[in-house]
C-alpha cells in the first residue's frame, strides 16, 4: 500500500537479538529506503502481500496459477493449483507448475496457457525437459528498442 506521500511499510525486529518469539515492529519505508529495497513490506496485516498493476488493474496480495484439463469428451478438473505474491509474474512460475504436474503424473501432452506464461525460453524447455508442447500466444517485446523506429 502506498500511503499520500509515497511510502510504503517495511518489517523489523522489534528489539536487538535472535529470539524468534520477540515481536516485530511494521513502520513506513521512505522512497530512500524502497529504491534499495525490492521486498517492500505492502501490508502491514499480511506482510508476504505484494503490489502488482497488470494491463492498468492494480492490486495487493497473491496470484493463483490454475491448471486444468481441457478434454472435449470429459469434465474439465483442476490437476494444479499454485499461488504466489502477486509481484512473480506469470513466466518463472512455468517450470514450477509443469513439473509438479509431471511429478504427480498429470502432465499434459498439450499446455495451453496465456501470454503470461509464453516465452521462447519456455517453449523449447517444456519439450525438452518434461516433454510437454506448450502452446500460447507469444508477447511483444517490451524492449524500447523495438518500440523507437531507428533505435
Amino acid at each position: 500500500m502506498i500511503g499520500e506521500d509515497g511510502v510504503r511499510y517495511r518489517c523489523e525486529p522489534a528489539a536487538d537479538g535472535d529470539d524468534e518469539k520477540l515481536p516485530v515492529t511494521v513502520r513506513l519505508a521512505t522512497q530512500g529506503e524502497l529504491a534499495q529495497n525490492q521486498e517492500a513490506i505492502e501490508s502491514p496485516y499480511d506482510v508476504e502481500a505484494r503490489y502488482r498493476n497488470k494491463s492498468g488493474l492494480g492490486g495487493m496480495g497473491y496470484a493463483v496459477h490454475l491448471s486444468e484439463t481441457g478434454d472435449e469428451q470429459r469434465v474439465n478438473l483442476l490437476t494444479h493449483v499454485k499461488t504466489t505474491p502477486a509481484n512473480v509474474a506469470e513466466a518463472k512460475c512455468l517450470g514450477a507448475i509443469q513439473q509438479a504436474l509431471v511429478k504427480s503424473d498429470r502432465a499434459p501432452k498439450t499446455h495451453l496457457a496465456d501470454a503470461g506464461y509464453i516465452a521462447a525460453d519456455r517453449l523449447v524447455q517444456s519439450e525438452t525437459q518434461h516433454g510437454i508442447t506448450l502452446v500460447g500466444p507469444v508477447r511483444e517485446s517490451a524492449r524500447w528498442q523495438d518500440r523507437v523506429e531507428g533505435a
